[in-house]
């Protein structure tokens, strides 16, 4: 029987394993806004794509993930924390997802990296969407566990890093927006002066 890493592409390559990860939720904010208009633009060719979240996604946001080819997992974060971080790191071994990129606004990441960790995931991605948190004690509590486990760092920008990661290196990864629905169109200027 073929575990997931052993599954081959029809190139004969074994497909790429991510794991997508939002601590804050699925809702309708601009962390998911971000993830969909990657997934939605990316190359996909090569790759098995998991997205887990804190809750189920709202249907159409699922439907338009499954529609991509991700699969989509819910588990709960919050009330039971250590329970979270056991049952993400077995998905990521039962799956074989070797990278995890983990969307959220704190050092409170460091249980989606220990997760990637234990889960045997060889790339272990935190991404900062922010410059504050709701649970800033625990986000500094936690911030040099998190800063051990985490060997990529992301922002949507450099205060957003700096928060995040202080002093440590980290790549700023741009909102994805598409520059053409932000040219300057006199036609539209006029129209909307006009009404």
């Amino acid at each position: 029987m073929l575990t997931p890493n052993d599954r081959p592409l029809s190139n004969g390559a074994k497909p790429i394993r991510l794991l997508i990860v939002n601590a804050v939720g699925p809702g309708y904010n601009g962390q998911m806004a971000f993830i969909m208009k990657y997934l939605r633009s990316m190359d996909r060719t090569g790759m098995e794509i998991g997205f887990v979240s804190i809750r189920m996604p709202p249907e159409p946001l699922r439907a338009e993930l499954e529609s991509l080819g991700v699969q989509v997992y819910a588990l709960q974060r919050k009330r039971k924390p250590l329970s979270y971080v056991r049952n993400l790191s077995r998905l990521i071994r039962r799956e074989g997802y070797t990278i995890v990129h983990a969307h959220g606004n704190s050092a409170t990441l460091a249980l989606e990296m220990a997760a990637a960790r234990l889960g045997g995931a060889h790339a272990r991605i935190a991404h900062s969407h922010n410059t504050h948190c709701r649970y800033a004690a625990a986000h500094y509590l936690l911030k040099p566990i998190f800063s051990r486990l985490t060997n990529v760092r992301m922002a949507c920008g450099e205060a957003a890093g700096r928060w995040m990661f202080g002093r440590a290196p980290f790549e700023i990864i741009p909102i994805a927006a598409d520059p053409e629905a932000y040219r300057f169109d006199q036609a539209k200027r006029d129209a909307m002066r006009r009404t």
